[in-house]
């Protein structure tokens, strides 16, 4: 059966179950409402402080995505969504992957920003950087997801340097009874969605899934203007369990495959003209018990990433243990300390005798201590934070990276703060072992890199501007210390490659900008949430450039975006959403302006149609100039979605 046919199928079933009617379970209902002001200034995170914290309270550049700003954008992809995000980078590449990053540096690879799901982390240390088109977790079950801009890395660690994602999904009791949806494309790309949730016992809740896609029809920027195909799959499940009123257990695990045609890549002595196969399994369990002044939690996960691309097949282990505490100490300390383990083997082999790691296979080891303590002053106005972290890694040895943070909430609500922190990223896999032998360009690893190093300066202000009118506020200036550049030694003999290039530490950046997030309920109907960031970068030191090849270029990412969307309630049954985006130029990327406009309609209260109109601004647009690992620039094109989804 084609496609297209299971996707018409799907709707139709969609359509015929919600056709009885049926109410929406209460959890569920609630995603469809918005958010107030209130409700937003007060939500709890946990990514900043890793215990629950306001986000009005929090000495961070954080910002929440919560889930009516997922159903109302019509999205259905995690990097889609950071585009509401003030400060962060995205831009759509080939077969569904994406380069995102936060403050600079953006590529394929953004090996600055650490990303979790559920507190799993997701970045590969083999490449530094996160495989997007591999993350397919369903946004129907996502409760919110929590970004925080700027260092992390005193409590999480080594590489959250520009920022942590956290993407944090529904407690399984949250998600009880059946969800189908169904969603096809005007350039022939469809996805559909099924989930069930029960009760299991009395203090007990499961849910299942299994979510699919296939896209078709990005034109790759190349002169015979071909078009990609790509499909991928992911199931899981998570089990929540209450056995005492003081004890939580959760266990949760999902499976994912996919493959994409690349083989309008051109041929190339290094890298071959391949498509793109993947698949991968992961698993966790985390128990938290509650009470005697201390919230005490343990989580351990395991996670396996199977690739093969452009010339490189490989596959990934992780496994992961972390215990923290939080707890108060006297009436002005909240302290939180942790530690944790992390093992990781790799096996990397190259399809080309032009190309290999060396070693093809390796083990390596991470573990560490934290703590934190927020300390009240001042009748509890004046709050400051001490914390550090210490880890020791396999390729640089022990690294601390402390933290100091200040914030000051006034009687009216409002918050000002302060930072500033120490955050590192150790060398990657492919950095360290990656071996070249070209007539043209050799690759050799200098081995012996040492980490990234960068301190951050940052401040901040939140608050109310008008009862209905809320702004978020942050400046930073990050500077950037020995990071891994390309270093180029041109042939001194015969029989030699023309050129070779080693990595090393050299390289030193300085980046300052602005951040603006704005949110106003105009009318009980109308609510505007805009977001702005402004971005300059001073590379100071870049090592050697070689035929125009820049280590990193200060033109890849865009100085200046914008984005606005208005939610519009028609009436109590439809919605008319507009995204509107602008986003500058970025080197030879021409700036762009983007739509969207989204019109959905719930004719009962467990079933939802909808209309999402994407790109309408320009025919196609080019994001980002990439051809690294098998991943060409491609065009984002106008397109339409027709969907439905029900709840019963």
């Amino acid at each position: 059966m084609s496609t297209r046919r299971i996707i018409l199928a799907a709707i139709a079933v969609v359509l015929s179950a919600a056709s009885g009617g049926g109410a929406l379970a209460q959890s569920e209902a609630a995603s469809l409402e918005d958010l107030s002001l209130e409700e937003i200034l007060q939500a709890n995170v946990t990514s900043v402080a890793k215990r629950p914290q306001r986000v009005e309270e929090t000495a961070a550049a954080v910002f929440v995505i919560s889930r009516e700003d997922i159903r109302r954008s019509g999205v259905t992809t995690l990097p889609e969504l950071f585009r509401m995000v003030p400060g962060m980078e995205v831009a759509s590449l080939a077969s569904g992957n994406a380069a995102v990053s936060a403050r600079g540096f953006n590529g394929r690879f953004s090996n600055k920003l650490l990303v979790l799901v559920d507190g799993r982390a997701i970045y590969l240390s083999t490449l530094s950087g996160v495989l997007w088109d591999q993350q397919l977790p369903p946004v129907e079950d996502i409760e919110r997801i929590e970004v925080v801009r700027g260092p992390g890395a005193t409590l999480w660690g080594a590489n959250a340097v520009n920022g942590v994602i956290n993407v944090v999904t529904k407690h399984a009791a949250d998600t009880l009874g059946t969800l189908a949806g169904a969603r096809y494309s005007t350039d022939q790309g469809g996805r559909v969605v099924f989930r069930h949730g029960g009760r299991v016992g009395e203090n007990g809740a499961v849910r299942a899934y299994v979510v699919g896609h296939r896209a078709e029809g990005a034109a790759f920027a190349a002169p015979d203007r071909r078009h990609d195909v790509s499909s991928a799959m992911q199931a899981g499940f998570r089990y929540d369990f209450e056995p005492t009123e003081r004890d939580s257990f959760t266990l949760q695990g999902d499976v994912h495959a996919g493959e994409a045609d690349l083989s309008q890549l051109a041929p190339s002595a290094v890298v071959p003209p391949v498509g793109v196969r993947f698949s991968g399994q992961n698993l966790l369990g985390r128990w938290t018990r509650t009470g005697e002044g201390a919230v005490t939690s343990v989580q351990a996960y395991w996670d396996r990433v199977e690739r093969r691309e452009a010339g490189l097949d490989g596959v990934r282990d992780q496994a992961d243990i972390d215990v923290s505490q939080h707890f108060s100490l006297g009436e002005r300390h909240q302290v939180v300390w942790g530690a944790g383990y992390r093992w990781s083997s790799d096996r990397v082999e190259m399809m080309t005798p032009a190309m290999g790691l060396a070693p093809a296979s390796r083990s390596d080891q991470w573990y560490g201590a934290y703590a934190a303590d927020e300390i009240s002053l001042m009748s509890d106005r004046l709050r400051l934070t001490l914390g550090a972290k210490v880890e020791h890694n396999d390729y640089t040895g022990f690294e601390v990276q402390p933290s100091l943070r200040l914030a000051w909430t006034d009687a009216a609500g409002w918050t000002a703060w302060g930072a500033v922190s120490r955050a590192v990223r150790t060398p990657s896999r492919l950095e360290t072992a990656l071996e070249v032998d070209d007539p043209v360009i050799a690759i050799s690893a200098a081995g012996g890199l040492g980490a990234e190093d960068l301190v951050a300066w940052e401040a901040g202000w939140r608050g109310k501007l008008a009862p209905a009118v809320s702004l978020d506020l942050t400046a930073y200036v990050h500077q950037y210390e020995n990071l891994v550049i390309w270093g180029a030694t041109p042939a001194t003999a015969p029989g030699q490659p023309f050129i070779t290039l080693e990595f090393a530490n050299g390289g030193r950046v300085e980046t300052r900008g602005v951040e603006v997030a704005l949110d106003a309920k105009l009318s009980d109907r109308w609510t505007v949430k805009a977001a702005a960031s402004a971005m300059d970068m001073d590379v100071l030191e870049n090592g050697f450039t070689v035929a125009g090849l820049d280590t990193f270029n200060p033109d890849r990412s865009p100085r200046r975006q914008l984005s606005v969307r208005s939610w519009f309630d028609v009436t109590e049954t439809i919605d008319l959403d507009v995204w509107a985006r602008r986003v500058a130029s970025a080197g030879l990327v021409e700036a762009y302006t983007d739509l969207d406009i989204r019109a959905a309609w719930r004719p009962t209260p467990s079933l939802e149609l909808y209309v999402l109109a994407e790109n309408l601004i320009d025919r196609e647009r080019l994001e980002m100039i990439e051809t690294g690992l098998g991943s060409p620039s491609a065009f984002s094109e106008r397109r339409v979605w027709f969907g439905a989804a029900a709840r019963y």
